[in-house]
């Protein structure tokens, strides 16, 4: 049985506070997302004004610069990028757009370590490290509290 490593948090971020966090509001301005994202990419399709861009900098440098009006990129990795960038003015809109478990895959050759792998993470969750290091990372990554 496969151990989820982590809920991803799939999330619009804006200068513009006050634009509401949904699909088909988003679809209606001007929006980037990194290429290869399935889940934005199929939410986008056929939406007017979408830039797709090879990495996170470039799609926040063009929010930073107001070329698109929402960034779509995950939570806490998004709400890192700002910061260490040094990024004012932009916020993650609430809710998530989509929240969505995460998990380790690895090549069929590798199939036989499936189950070491997935009772390993269960062993370093249940005693307490894996969230503990989480946390600290995005604590130390966002400069904020988990939720």
């Amino acid at each position: 049985m496969p151990e989820k490593l982590v809920d991803w948090a799939f999330t619009a971020f804006s200068k513009d506070a006050s634009i509401p966090a949904r699909w088909e509001t988003i679809r209606q301005r001007q929006v980037g997302h990194i290429k290869g994202w399935k889940i934005y990419e199929q939410q986008l399709a056929g939406a007017p004004q979408v830039v797709s861009v090879d990495n996170a900098a470039q799609l926040f440098r063009l929010l930073a610069l107001n070329r698109i009006e929402v960034a779509l990129y995950t939570r806490w990795m998004g709400e890192a990028l700002i910061r260490q960038q040094g990024i004012k003015g932009v916020h993650a809109l609430e809710p998530p757009l989509a929240t969505r478990e995460m998990f380790i895959y690895l090549h069929k050759r590798h199939a036989a370590l499936a189950p070491k792998l997935a009772e390993a993470l269960r062993a370093i969750k249940a005693e307490g490290l894996y969230d503990r290091l989480y946390r600290e990372k995005v604590l130390l990554l966002t400069g904020s509290s988990t939720k």
